[in-house]
């Protein structure tokens, strides 16, 4: 067949990621660009695959994440099950159930889904209560991810817990940013 020199499974024909009636046309496709990545190839596929659904199925989630957990090329694997993560055409429940797997195929995919968390908490909070403050203080000291910090700025009404940010050893750019607000929010007091 030829599809597993190109590291293809049979999930690929699964889902629908490879017609075995339209490969060599595929193949042939491939083997004349400069570029004779396999993980290239597989990853053309599978955005691909992304951008022309509107939706999916759990079933469909579910060979998509096997096959991903199966990948040869790690760093693929992950960039594709961050965008899938990231992606608008899956549902709550699919996005968790991503989001476990990207969590366990590295640090970095850890760190990912917890600022996703962490983010999204703080968008629809009114009010930041000190525990998760402190939890998202304690994120970006582990991590050093100013993602978080920019949110807590953004979404943060406490004069101290903003305060508070300023202790971090934060960029200038973002110490500038903090304290104009701290600055702005005294003079309208």
């Amino acid at each position: 067949m030829g599809i597993e020199k190109y590291g293809f499974s049979q999930n690929w024909i699964k889902i629908g990621l490879i017609d075995l009636n339209e490969f060599p046309e595929q193949e042939k496709k491939f083997l004349s660009n400069s570029d004779n990545s396999y993980e290239h190839f597989r990853y053309e596929l599978l955005e691909s695959y992304l951008y022309n659904k509107s939706s999916f199925s759990d079933n469909e989630i579910h060979i998509l994440l096997d096959l991903l957990q199966f990948e040869q090329d790690i760093t693929m694997s992950q960039t594709f099950t961050f965008q899938l993560y990231k992606s608008t055409k899956v549902t709550l429940a699919q996005k968790e159930l991503i989001g476990t797997q990207l969590s366990k195929l590295s640090e970095w995919g850890n760190k990912i889904v917890e600022r996703e968390k962490i983010t999204s908490s703080l968008k629809n909070m009114t009010e930041v209560n000190q525990e998760f403050f402190s939890k998202s203080v304690e994120f970006y000291i582990k991590y050093k991810d100013k993602v978080v910090i920019e949110f807590l700025i953004k979404y943060c009404n406490d004069q101290d817990q903003l305060k508070e940010l300023l202790k971090l050893g934060l960029s200038k750019k973002l110490r500038n940013q903090l304290e104009l607000i701290l600055n702005s929010n005294k003079s309208s007091l």
